[in-house]
């Protein structure tokens, strides 16, 4: 036992934790492109069906050099993935908190997605931030959460055509596919 424990010892701590590279360009606040490699960590899940994992900082190589920069100092950040850009915002979900984010649909209403891995309940969670972009006003909603349809109903209530989809069932809170809709008939009515 005490040769198994030695040997298990030795070969957990040669195990090196690298980290997989793509290209990227990264959009500073002040609109500067940075041509560079995003790091994502290969020991840990990056993406969940083809979406990176939205995170508050990211790490990225520039000219050989290892930097990370927060959600709060980049307007946005590509990468590069299966011959696929992917854009993530930096978007202030609640109270100065950043985070990167998928833009899911732009308009008067802008609707951005996140996805997050829960090591502690062993889940993927999605949320959602819904900013108008008249007033600034955004919304921050997690999926699956009871209460959703009534913030929904009270952040759009100027637009009674896009809530009643909510109370005639045309569109499920439930579904998470139905939130790009939201935004879409807001944008298209209101």
């Amino acid at each position: 036992m005490k040769n198994f424990t030695i040997t298990f010892l030795v070969l957990f701590a040669s195990i090196k934790l690298s980290a997989i590279n793509f290209d990227g360009t990264l959009l500073t606040l002040d609109g500067d492109t940075i041509h560079c490699e995003i790091q994502f960590s290969d020991f840990n899940t990056y993406a969940h069906k083809g979406e990176i994992l939205s995170t508050k900082k990211i790490t990225v190589l520039i000219d050989g050099k290892k930097m990370t920069y927060a959600a709060d100092e980049l307007m946005n950040y590509s990468v590069l993935i299966n011959k696929t850009w992917k854009t993530y915002w930096g978007v202030n979900t609640i109270k100065k908190k950043y985070q990167f984010m998928k833009r899911e649909v732009d308009g008067k209403l802008t609707l951005y997605s996140a996805i997050t891995y829960s090591s502690i309940n062993l889940r993927y969670n999605w949320q959602y931030v819904f900013v108008k972009q008249e007033l600034s006003a955004r919304l921050y909603l997690e999926h699956g959460t009871s209460s959703n349809k009534q913030k929904l109903t009270k952040f759009l209530a100027e637009c009674p055509v896009t809530t009643g989809l909510f109370y005639s069932g045309v569109i499920d809170i439930g579904n998470p596919a139905h939130w790009k809709l939201i935004a879409q008939k807001y944008n298209a009515e209101c």
